[in-house]
């Protein structure tokens, strides 16, 4: 985005998936935590939805 020169910061970015493994609710070694964190500082409203995750695990990002 930032080389098509577009804004970043305002951007609405929507992650669809969390776990780690298909077809399993883990939450434990996703790297997904840490790519929203950084969009977060890059300026951006991130969503995330997995129907797969906990929804107590969910709570925690």
């Amino acid at each position: 985005m930032i080389r098509n020169g577009q804004t970043i910061s305002g951007s609405r970015v929507l992650i669809m998936g969390l776990t780690f493994k298909e077809n399993c609710p883990d939450l434990r070694n996703t790297k997904v935590v840490d790519l929203i964190k950084e969009l977060g500082e890059f300026g951006c409203q991130v969503d995330v939805t997995d129907s797969w995750a906990n929804n107590e695990d969910r709570g925690r990002i």
